[in-house]
């Protein structure tokens, strides 16, 4: 009988969990306005064609993409978490000024395709998969297959 009891309980639960979860097409404007600044001073050249609200019961962020296929991840507050650009590059001017400074010495004419903000500090991808780790103090840490 405590198995019934037990497996109900947690379907009920699986059901609450994969309900909250929502994921929901918004407007530009209903970005936090640090995000829509950032948007505007760093990718005045892109057009946004997508932003979506995702509204999980323990975790709340945006997701912007552009007509170019490259998107941005915002935290619920508007600060960014991830930058992706494939084709482009991530533009320097969002890029740390140290990490910025690392990977145009060691790597150069290679663009960051993909900029993480992280628990340490920042990840960095580059074409050919490198992926470089930094610290909050944009200090090279290590290279990371």
């Amino acid at each position: 009988m405590r198995k019934y009891i037990y497996a109900i309980m947690m379907a009920a639960v699986a059901i609450v969990l994969c309900a909250s979860a929502d994921k929901q097409v918004v407007d530009f404007t209903k970005l936090p306005q640090q995000a829509q600044t950032f948007v505007e001073t760093n990718f005045a050249d892109k057009k946004v064609t997508t932003v979506y609200y995702n509204n999980d019961i323990f975790y709340k962020d945006y997701e912007l993409y552009f007509s170019d296929s490259a998107k941005i991840k915002f935290e619920y507050n508007g600060e960014w978490k991830v930058i992706e650009d494939n084709k482009g590059g991530v533009p320097m001017s969002v890029v740390p000024a140290g990490v910025s400074q690392y990977v145009t010495e060691s790597h150069p004419d290679m663009p960051i395709v993909k900029l993480e903000r992280t628990r340490y500090g920042f990840r960095v991808e580059l074409p050919s998969d490198i992926i470089i780790k930094f610290n909050k103090e944009e200090l090279f840490m290590s290279y990371d297959d």
